[in-house]
């Protein structure tokens, strides 16, 4: 059952957003995750090839780039490892006041939100079995909320093509679900029949430490012009993609996906 969490917690001495690149929330959840189980967190970092979490930019209140000793911060984790799922939102449910260090910064891990409340889109759960029997779309709107940038073969691209992005998620569904799709398409059925019919995006770039990735951010409407089957696939992945993500390095804050409802 995947599902997304919000971990809150603060600083106890100011710090930049600079100093929570995503890197450094990166770690902040392995350490997480190693209170939790050493194990499991062992695995999870010597794994290369699919992760499977991804985790938001640094989220808190105003646009300056100091963050306040005591003010309130969050980040987004979603979870799609059904072995251990139920185990960690047991644990993180009842978490207490625990301290934790954010690169040289230390914090106190505050609460972790695991139900989902009215108003709040961030915290949910969804079976495997409730997305499989989401209805199809002919016309579906995607919003990114940070810059996302898709993995082709030796490059990255900064736009997102209908074709690339559903394959992407059908290989990140095989992985993680353990249960199949309805149906499967190649990247040709993807490219002969969906396109994108609206759009508005932006370039930007994204800095972790002294490494910058460049991405898109913004939202597209795509038409999937093919059969019943694939219109209801293409529904599916895209509400899969709020928890796995879409693209490149989404365990470090990028590629944050929403389906517009």
């Amino acid at each position: 059952m995947p599902a997304s969490l919000l971990i809150h917690f603060f600083p106890k001495c100011e710090f930049s957003r600079s100093a929570a690149s995503g890197k450094w929330l990166h770690g902040l959840v392995y350490e997480l995750f190693d209170r939790l189980d050493p194990d499991y967190a062992e695995q999870l970092h010597k794994r290369s090839d699919y992760k499977p979490f991804t985790l938001s930019p640094l989220l808190v209140a105003g646009k300056g780039n100091t963050v306040n000793s005591g003010q309130s911060c969050r980040v987004g984790l979603t979870l799609l490892d059904e072995d251990r799922l139920a185990e960690f939102l047991n644990v993180l449910a009842d978490v207490k006041p625990l301290e934790l260090n954010l690169a040289n910064t230390p914090i106190s891990l505050d609460k972790v939100e695991v139900a989902s409340q009215e108003g709040c889109s961030w915290v949910c759960y969804q079976s495997w079995q409730e997305l499989l029997e989401i209805p199809g779309k002919r016309f579906i709107t995607l919003k990114w909320h940070s810059p996302t940038a898709i993995k082709q073969q030796h490059r990255n691209s900064l736009f997102p093509i209908p074709e690339t992005l559903f394959n992407s998620w059908q290989q990140r569904w095989a992985k993680a679900s353990p249960l199949p799709l309805p149906q499967v398409f190649s990247a040709d059925d993807w490219f002969s029949h969906s396109q994108i019919s609206d759009y508005q995006l932006e370039t930007t770039t994204v800095r972790f430490g002294e490494f910058k990735q460049k991405g898109f951010k913004g939202w597209a409407t795509y038409e999937i012009t093919g059969n019943e089957s694939m219109q209801q696939t293409a529904a599916i992945l895209s509400r899969f993609a709020f928890f796995c993500g879409t693209g490149y390095k989404t365990t470090i804050g990028m590629g944050q996906t929403t389906r517009e409802e």
